[in-house]
């Protein structure tokens, strides 16, 4: 398969740049211009483990701003912030394959792909790319939403094979379709194919009785159609698999908002029916059919049969014997976050809405229930948000740069106290971190009673205190978010 991206022009002129400056001129260009930039400031932290400048940080047209270092190359832009790709050799195939001008900021650091080795992964604001960075291909490079990628990422379990090799081995074991031979009528439309598949599950169902459905088979998007039987229960078929499975219809609009994300295809759902009390735990994968290793992966959408909270899961397939084990990486997630009485947010559509960022561009971090944009000095802005991603009415945006100055320190980002406030943590264990919800206070500089410097601010659920140059901040919760803490333990998910 052909590199997608070609050498860029732009790599030239940086080469040439870098011969005729030296560290320490390369240095001062840059420390004029932006030195209150997120790139700057994570340099300031660290110049020896980066290096010297070795250009001037760049801003282009896909809205990433880059700069090169001796040692590294560090990104920013909206969807990924600051962004470091560590090691000389790494930071020059990446500019030689065309750079941050072509593919955007970094998702994280280089790793050790399975398939293609050293590699980054990048966003460029319109798609994802795979970068390769070391051996005979260093620089060959994938764009992750495009047929090739698919084609690839369907093939690559058979063949073990990077993008960019040709050779194809007979697979090592046999196949298992999601969907069994099911071909759709030719003569009827997708929704009478649909009609008929929702009223052959039903039929067949025997873990719970279903009741008469409170609306027509209705197409929602794409190739998925959807019928509503009440009580949070829905069908979702797909006209690509013709195929339909039980699914709580909140979750059923939560897929619908990202399926290529969960997995755009339907699997199975796993049917609980205990003292009356109905879960229905309805499995995506991201792979029409199935080989017999870790390659299976996708999602679990299910609502809490007491209060409907949603939940998800990722998860992964093991073949043993007979029959599959699924692993989940991890605790349940709360899909949207705090309800709005347990977060203590009241909606008032009569109060106005805060206009002083362009808040439709902003990132929706939907745990804490806020939007956060960058304003022109790269600092970081935060405001209280409503499920529908937008600002909530009488909300006012508050800056807080702690939270991801202490991110960017950390040597395991994704164990970082950003990642608790944020997504409730790595394996989705929901601490006091994550109890905070929204900044509702300025940042305090000062020192604790030894003298250490420190930086607190209040949030929605207590005050957060970061000991600056750590990777680490701590929560003090005050009553808000003690509530939050006994109604996430009253769900009893663990």
């Amino acid at each position: 398969m052909k590199n997608l991206y070609a050498y860029a022009t732009s790599a030239v002129a940086t080469a040439a740049l870098i011969v005729t400056m030296t560290p320490a001129t390369a240095q001062a260009a840059e420390a004029s211009p932006a030195p209150k930039s997120g790139i700057a400031r994570l340099w300031l932290k660290d110049p020896a483990k980066y290096g010297q400048p070795l250009s001037p940080e760049k801003c282009f047209p896909n809205k990433t701003c880059a700069q090169d270092f001796e040692n590294a190359t560090i990104t920013w832009n909206k969807r990924n912030g600051v962004q470091v790709l560590n090691g000389a050799e790494n930071a020059a195939t990446f500019r030689a394959a065309g750079g941050a001008e072509v593919f955007g900021g970094f998702e994280g650091d280089a790793w050790n792909h399975a398939y293609c080795g050293p590699s980054v992964t990048t966003y460029n604001g319109q798609t994802r790319s795979l970068i390769v960075l070391a051996g005979e291909h260093a620089g060959a490079s994938l764009d992750l939403n495009s047929p090739e990628a698919e084609q690839w990422k369907a093939e690559r379990v058979q063949t073990g094979n990077c993008f960019y090799k040709e050779e194809t081995p007979e697979p090592a074991n046999p196949i298992i379709p999601i969907t069994p031979d099911n071909p759709k009528d030719p003569a009827k439309s997708d929704v009478e194919n649909a009609s008929i598949t929702i009223d052959a599950l039903v039929a067949s169902t025997t873990d719970f009785q279903p009741t008469a459905p409170v609306s027509a088979v209705t197409h929602r998007s794409g190739v998925y159609y959807s019928q509503d039987f009440g009580n949070n229960i829905s069908v979702l078929y797909s006209a690509e698999q013709n195929k339909a499975i039980w699914m709580n219809t909140n979750a059923v609009a939560e897929y619908l908002l990202a399926p290529q994300e969960y997995g755009p295809y339907l699997w199975q759902t796993l049917v609980s029916n205990e003292d009356g009390q109905l879960t229905l735990q309805a499995l995506v994968m991201q792979h029409a059919q199935f080989s017999y290793n870790w390659d299976d992966y996708g999602f679990m959408l299910y609502a809490l049969p007491e209060n409907q909270v949603l939940l998800s899961r990722p998860l992964s397939l093991e073949w043993q014997g007979e029959d599959y084990l699924i692993y989940h990486d991890e605790l349940p997630a709360l899909v949207n976050g705090f309800p709005d009485d347990v977060a203590g947010r009241v909606y008032d559509e009569n109060l106005p809405v805060d206009t002083t960022f362009d808040w439709s561009s902003a990132r929706y971090i939907g745990l804490p229930g806020v939007l956060v944009t960058k304003d022109a000095d790269g600092n970081d802005w935060y405001i209280k948000a409503t499920s529908e991603q937008k600002p909530l009415p009488g909300a006012v945006p508050v800056k807080s740069n702690m939270l991801l100055d202490s991110y960017v320190l950390s040597d395991r980002p994704r164990f970082a106290s950003y990642g608790e406030w944020a997504y409730g943590g790595d394996y989705k264990m929901y601490g006091p971190m994550a109890m905070l919800g929204a900044p509702v206070g300025d940042e305090v500089h000062g020192t604790d009673p030894e003298g250490d410097p420190i930086v607190t601010q209040e949030f929605e659920g207590g005050t957060a205190t970061w000991y600056k140059g750590t990777e680490w901040l701590g929560a003090d919760l005050n009553e808000r978010g003690l509530a939050k803490t006994e109604w996430y333990k009253s769900l009893n998910l663990r």
